[in-house]
């Protein structure tokens, strides 16, 4: 959009604290794959009402459209309501058509899915605790290493 940052919102599908990694799901024909591609460089943000903690995280991404890591993931999805995410004949951004005798035929089709799975391998976080009287936060790096203010 006119050359400016792009957020995303995604969903968090799976967390490895040993590796140090957290991978999500796309659409293998969104932009973002395309952007993450270009600059495997960017910050995921979480926020925690309950807890009122946002984490802010820096990380390297890499998107893989293909291969054993696709197809696992697939295997899960493909089991699950959130399939259909990925089997739309539109990519997404889309101007919506509604085409009844296409998706028809499109129903009787060989199933070709667009999953792509988005891999994040943490490089340091920014917590933020927002509390009543003071606020807290701490910077952690891959070694972890904490910085409190």
């Amino acid at each position: 959009m006119n050359g400016f940052p792009q957020v995303r919102t995604i969903v968090l599908r799976h967390a490895d604290q040993t590796r140090s990694t957290l991978r999500a799901y796309t659409d293998s024909r969104s932009p973002k794959c395309q952007e993450i591609l270009k600059c495997n460089q960017a910050q995921l943000v979480f926020w925690s009402e309950r807890l009122r903690w946002q984490l802010r995280v820096s990380v390297r991404a890499s998107v893989y459209h293909e291969g054993e890591v696709v197809e696992r993931a697939w295997a899960s999805v493909s089991q699950s309501h959130a399939s259909k995410d990925y089997l739309a004949k539109q990519a997404p951004g889309s101007a919506i058509v509604s085409d009844r005798h296409q998706e028809d035929f499109l129903d009787h089709q060989p199933v070709i899915h667009h999953l792509a799975v988005l891999n994040f391998e943490v490089i340091c976080m920014d917590w933020l605790e927002l509390g009543k009287d003071m606020h807290r936060r701490a910077q952690i790096d891959a070694n972890g290493y904490r910085d409190w203010e």
